[in-house]
Parts: structure tokens; C-alpha cells; sequence
């Protein structure tokens, strides 16, 4: 074995080396760009549910009490959008709210962002305990949202 031979086997280990660190490098580039990959899927999926959130109005309502006896249905707004054309419907007969207070005040024109309305309420003795209700609106989403609210006394 001469000294060129020695030479060459040196290149030899330092270039297998070499090739080992670049496949090395490699498989971790991989892997870098599959999470990087599902980061942006991720990320996609986030803006996207947070563009229809931003266009959705969440109606709700609940039986509150304002003093000795006296209840009011409070309609509300939690969503980002505003809500357009709000109805209530009581699916299993109306003993809550009297039939004037809704003529008047339903459908409600426009209801924006975390704000609300009351419908006075009447409270007998013989009065339910439970009333379902059934909220129907328009917004920037879609123009036939519906949601089922259990008032509860």
C-alpha cells in the first residue's frame, strides 16, 4: 500500500460520510417540509372556519327575571355578523309571551353584533315550566338559520 492508495481510501470515508450526512439531511428536510405542510392545511382550515364566523350571527334567547314576578324573553345576537330578519316560533303552543308583544315587535328588522331585544313575558301559576322556541334569521351566511332555545323557568 502506497501512499496514494492511503489518499484514496481517506477520500473514500470522507465522501461516504459526506453521502451519509446529505441522505441524512435529506430525510430531515422531508420531514420538515411534511410538517410544514400541515402546518399550512392547518392554517387554510382556521382562516376559512374564521371567515364563516365572521359572516354567522348566533341567535339565542332565555327566560330572565327583572323583578317580583316579572319575566322577559331576551333575544340576543352572540355572532360577529348582524342578523337580518328575526322570527320566533313556538312549535308546541305559545303560553309565554302574549300575542300582541310578538304582532309588534316580530320580525325584528336587523340585530347586530351582541346586542338584544325583550318581548315581555306572561307568568301565571299554571304557566309551563319549560316553553321550546324556535328562532329562525338571515345573515351573511345563509338566509335560513334556525335554532331550538328551551326557555326555563
Amino acid at each position: 500500500m502506497n501512499f496514494s492508495d492511503v489518499i484514496a481510501t481517506i477520500a473514500l470515508l470522507v465522501s461516504l460520510g459526506a453521502a451519509g450526512m446529505t441522505f441524512w439531511f435529506y430525510r430531515r428536510q422531508l420531514a420538515l417540509i411534511d410538517t410544514q405542510e400541515r402546518l399550512n392545511r392547518r392554517l387554510i382550515e382556521k382562516s376559512d372556519a374564521d371567515d364563516i364566523a365572521a359572516r354567522r350571527a348566533d341567535v339565542g334567547a332565555k327566560l330572565i327575571g327583572v323583578g317580583d314576578n316579572k319575566y322577559r324573553v331576551r333575544v340576543f345576537n352572540r355572532g360577529k355578523a348582524s342578523a337580518r330578519n328575526i322570527t320566533i316560533e313556538f312549535p308546541y303552543g305559545n303560553d309565554l309571551i302574549p300575542d300582541h308583544e310578538i304582532r309588534e315587535k316580530i320580525p325584528m328588522e336587523m340585530l347586530d353584533q351582541d346586542a338584544y331585544f325583550d318581548l315581555l313575558a306572561a307568568i301565571f301559576v299554571s304557566s309551563p315550566r319549560k316553553q321550546d322556541v324556535l328562532l329562525r334569521w338571515a345573515d351573511d351566511y345563509s338566509d335560513n338559520n334556525e335554532k331550538k332555545c328551551i326557555l326555563t323557568l
